[in-house]
């Protein structure tokens, strides 16, 4: 039996969907088997984009893609102005660290500060398909981001959260994540994400069908789906910290909470990439 996070059998790769991909390679797709000539990006990035779409928005066939940017979406401050939208940027460095070596997707070398995305900035907003959020309190998308993000997601981008859970036992980001981008799309509602679904067999094998937890309420992972398509995935159990692999990680959970998160990581970055 396939034990938690090891990597998927090689005859079970190509069994992705592959309706979806943009125009160009990542190159050296190292260790990625049957996904090693596979586009970047989902073509509806480029391709879905609704026929109604507002000017407002820039054409997202302008944009090259030819390399991975792990983006961080600084949304609207919650409710007591202290939700740490840009928490644990060592984090999000030591994840990428791990994608380059694990998968040899090209991962852009931009920093932090460059890599951050603000509603504001439509069009950086529209050349980052993949969106990162993360906090540990209440928060409310404003109207405009609401919008952006409607836009965003027909277009073909992918956001992911994790409840950074910093302080905190009631994972109060997880719940507030969950009710507004249930609201983007009205009768369209995150709900569980099945144990079978590709984002936990993608390219690492986690038969349980969770995310690996390393802190948290216990909440199920939850996906906002259109249609067939899952557009957005959140976890409650802290993936992002879990990063940091730090000593109190160790005392808390054990070595292998560090190497399971990781994995996971990349079997979000992968999935966000290939459907």
């Amino acid at each position: 039996m396939t034990k938690t996070g090891d990597h998927f059998p090689e005859s079970s790769r190509g069994d992705l969907s592959r309706r979806a991909f943009l125009r160009r390679g990542v190159g050296g797709l190292v260790g990625l088997g049957a996904l090693t000539s596979l586009p970047l990006l989902p073509a509806a990035v480029r391709a879905a984009r609704s026929k109604d779409a507002s000017s407002s928005f820039p054409d997202m066939d302008a944009f090259d893609y030819d390399e991975f940017v792990f983006s961080r979406f600084q949304y609207t401050l919650g409710e007591t102005g202290d939700n740490p939208w840009d928490y644990g940027p060592d984090c999000d460095e030591k994840f990428l660290a791990y994608l380059r070596k694990a998968t040899g997707i090209r991962v852009s070398e931009k920093s932090f500060d460059e890599r951050v995305v603000r509603v504001t900035e439509k069009e950086k907003m529209f050349k980052s398909p993949f969106l990162f959020m993360t906090g540990n309190a209440n928060f409310r998308l404003a109207p405009i981001e609401r919008e952006a993000f409607a836009e965003f997601f027909r277009r073909g981008g992918f956001l992911y959260g994790d409840d950074c859970v910093v302080g905190t036992t009631d994972n109060r980001f997880f719940l507030a994540f969950v009710r507004e981008v249930s609201a983007i799309f009205p009768g369209c509602e995150m709900k569980p994400v099945e144990a079978d679904n590709a984002i936990y067999h993608c390219f690492y094998d986690f038969p349980d069908g969770h995310s690996p937890v390393y802190q948290g309420a216990g909440y199920p992972d939850m996906g906002l789906f259109i249609e067939d398509r899952m557009v957005s995935f959140l976890t409650c159990t802290d993936q992002h910290c879990a990063w940091r692999g730090s000593a109190r990680s160790v005392r808390m959970v054990g070595k292998w909470i560090q190497e399971a998160a990781f994995k996971m990581g990349v079997n979000i970055v992968i999935y966000a990439l290939t459907h």
